[in-house]
């Protein structure tokens, strides 16, 4: 991809697909350096973001490093609230059915393994903890939300283990567990 600054791209493309919005960001491009070349000239480095961002690649496997100017970061991290706050308003837009079933379907594969009453479930908690997290521009919960009810159709996938997991549990004996002794912190000496 070409070096482009934000100014020059879309905010966002949208296009209608029957009553489903859909939202694509262009991603911005930055150039790798490695980080050892920054320590070596690292005003070079420093003018080349002022041009466009910077990858340091480190080595050993470590995630590289992004540098950015302030202006551009935040510009980027308005137009993803931006584009969040429009998916969230989308998919809530998206009435309770069988629109909003084929839309989840369609993004979510694995929710076609969840029973019927259980769509419908993960379907509000997934509008209700998106627009929450859209919220606070904290999208940990979502993540939380997603794998846990991936998980949960992963169960309902395997006919065995669904079984398994429905079966009762069979009481077993009374097994007394000692009360864990009480550890007091230790204080520390005065000197």
């Amino acid at each position: 991809m070409e070096s482009v600054t934000l100014s020059e791209l879309p905010l966002t493309t949208v296009s209608g697909m029957s009553d489903i919005l859909l939202i694509h960001f262009i991603p911005m491009s930055a150039h790798a350096v490695t980080f050892s070349d920054f320590l070596r000239k690292p005003k070079q480095v420093v003018r080349k973001v002022d041009k466009h961002d910077v990858l340091l690649v480190r080595t050993g496997g470590k995630p590289s490093l992004r540098l950015s100017l302030e202006s551009r970061a935040s510009a980027a991290s308005m137009v993803h609230e931006l584009g969040m706050k429009l998916a969230a308003d989308a998919v809530a837009s998206v009435p309770e059915g069988a629109g909003r079933a084929e839309l989840m379907a369609r993004h979510f594969p694995w929710v076609r393994f969840l029973p019927e009453g259980d769509r419908a479930l993960f379907e509000r908690n997934f509008v209700e903890t998106l627009q929450a997290c859209v919220s606070l521009g904290n999208f940990a919960k979502l993540d939380e939300l997603l794998g846990d009810w991936k998980t949960t159709a992963l169960a309902h996938a395997d006919p065995e283990l669904a079984a398994d997991l429905k079966r009762p549990i069979p009481a077993g004996p009374e097994i007394p567990v000692p009360r864990p002794p009480m550890v007091r912190p230790r204080r520390a000496k005065k000197r």
